[in-house]
């Protein structure tokens, strides 16, 4: 907002009032002076009939509303920064780096990222995909070539998973090309915030930062495979001839040796190549869960309590700050501002 220049009869100190409108006008820019009632109040003869001791005064006032203002921004920076970088401090050993650093082609992001579980296959004819638009799926014809007797009616993974596959209702849109026959509740896959928070945020894929939605729609889709694809099941790690529930090692969750697309472990390199995703044991996703929930673990026990104790002080100072600045633009408004021209003796 611009404060006009008055025109008056009286040119005396047309300099002075000039000087003082700049000010006027700075200090609105500034957004201290939110009225235009204000800077009339300063230009009234009655409020101020020395336009010179008027402009001596504004400088005074202006230099310490600036000081204070800058303060009080410095404060609000300092919590913001505070809030922002408070997860970042508390994961700071756990290494991030951008996936072309940990993963050098699609072959490693498949096969190192998830523990062995899936295995990088040129031959198109003999993988499976993590994804597909057939009404068909497609992953059918691949389990017979196999060897495997699909479609199969017993989905093997036990997690969240059903005890055997089967059509889900409208509303199962996440993991859409499974809802005919799948392994996977609708309530599980019913959305990507609930499919990220499924397994505790130690597995959210985002710990190093916000993905890019290309990359982000990969994790979305292996999740999918997992939970939902029923051919996931030949390949669980220790089927139930081999599962002994007295050996801490096992389990009926874990997968291995699942041979995936080499073109959609290629693309999927590509979506990803440049966001930034956890390095920790060359990228292991499993690895880096383990830490994370180390972290999760030490800032539950307490290591957040300096982080809180900053915020609130910082609150604090901003609370005075800006109560100080207000009280000096209200006495200025007033015509008694705190800060007079020192009058020599």
């Amino acid at each position: 907002m611009m404060v006009p220049i008055h025109d008056g009869e009286d040119k005396k100190g047309t300099r002075s009032e000039t000087l003082l409108h700049t000010y006027l006008n700075v200090l609105c820019a500034d957004d201290l002076c939110t009225e235009p009632a204000g800077a009339d109040q300063l230009m009234n003869s009655r409020a101020a009939p020395d336009i010179e001791q008027a402009t001596s005064r504004f400088q005074t006032t202006y230099t310490t509303l600036r000081r204070s203002s800058c303060l009080t921004m410095d404060a609000v920076t300092f919590v913001v920064l505070v809030l922002l970088t408070g997860p970042a401090v508390q994961s700071a050993d756990v290494p991030c780096r951008t996936f072309e650093e940990i993963y050098p082609t699609g072959k490693e992001l498949c096969e190192k990222m998830w523990d062995d579980a899936f295995v990088y296959e040129t031959n198109l004819s003999v993988a499976f995909t993590m994804w597909f638009f057939e009404a068909e799926n497609p992953n059918n014809k691949v389990a017979e070539r196999l060897g495997w007797s699909s479609p199969v009616d017993d989905c093997h993974l036990e997690y969240f998973h059903k005890e055997a596959p089967g059509p889900e209702p409208d509303n199962f849109t996440e993991c859409h090309p499974w809802k005919d026959y799948s392994c996977c509740h609708q309530d599980t896959v019913s959305s990507v915030q609930k499919i990220k928070e499924a397994y505790g945020k130690e597995w959210h894929w985002d710990r190093c930062g916000p993905l890019s939605s290309a990359c982000e729609r990969f994790f979305v889709q292996e999740a999918c495979l997992y939970e939902c694809e029923p051919n996931a099941g030949f390949y669980r790690k220790f089927p139930d001839h081999v599962y002994n529930d007295s050996d801490p090692n096992h389990n009926k969750w874990q997968m291995e040796g699942m041979p995936i697309r080499a073109d959609y472990c290629d693309a999927w390199f590509r979506a990803c190549r440049y966001d930034r995703f956890c390095a920790a044991d060359s990228g292991s996703y499993s690895s880096c869960a383990r830490e994370y929930a180390k972290v999760d673990n030490t800032g539950d026990n307490g290591g957040n309590a300096g982080l809180i104790a900053g915020v609130v002080v910082a609150c604090v100072i901003v609370a005075v700050l800006i109560g100080t600045l207000g009280y000096f633009i209200f006495r200025e408004r007033k015509g008694q501002p705190v800060f007079n021209k020192l009058e020599a003796e």
